[in-house]
């Protein structure tokens, strides 16, 4: 029995989810025509780039939105590069709702940390302004910059690790180190 609450929390420990967490703003400094839309009516964009740490699934969702118009957000993922004047090339994932309640939700999008990415997040209706938040969860944290607001820290995955080691020590009553 000992042996398995110890198995669990090591494996809880290793496929720890980080989180990180800041908040896009729709100002009208940036506009362009958005990919899909039948009229010429331009968009404003805040343009955010994000470089994984590490390899793998990551998971972006917008848990709240206050923006003018319609309060409803909309995302799309580009990788190495985002041209305004051609806003479908490297464009490889977007999503207007998925997160419900007209929130924006990418899941399980793999994400190399050999790319750089770049988030243009937007309105659904054009001439939107106001702030949303996103949150980009996976196996390591991403760092990110562009226009955004009111940054948060990530969690580290260190800090998971560690907590697992010493945990295993404290339940085996071993020393590793």
């Amino acid at each position: 029995m000992r042996f398995l609450v110890i198995l669990l929390l090591f494996a809880q420990t290793l496929f720890a989810q980080v989180e990180t967490q800041f908040q896009a703003i729709l100002d009208g400094s940036l506009t362009y025509f958005r990919p899909g839309w039948a009229s010429e009516q331009e968009f404003y964009y805040s343009l955010i780039e994000l470089q994984p740490n590490e390899t793998g699934l990551y998971d972006i969702l917008n848990p709240s939105a206050n923006l003018t118009l319609t309060n409803d957000p909309y995302v799309y993922l580009y990788e190495n590069s985002f041209d305004p004047q051609n806003p479908t090339v490297n464009l490889i994932a977007q999503d207007d709702d998925s997160n419900g309640n007209l929130l924006f939700r990418l899941n399980d999008v793999q994400l190399f940390n050999t790319i750089t990415y770049f988030m243009v997040a937007t309105s659904y209706q054009p001439g939107a302004t106001g702030t949303f938040d996103i949150i980009v969860s996976g196996v390591g944290s991403v760092d990110y910059g562009g226009s955004v607001e009111n940054p948060t820290i990530p969690e580290p995955k260190s800090v998971a690790i560690i907590f697992g080691v010493f945990t295993l020590m404290y339940l085996t009553g071993r020393r590793f180190f």
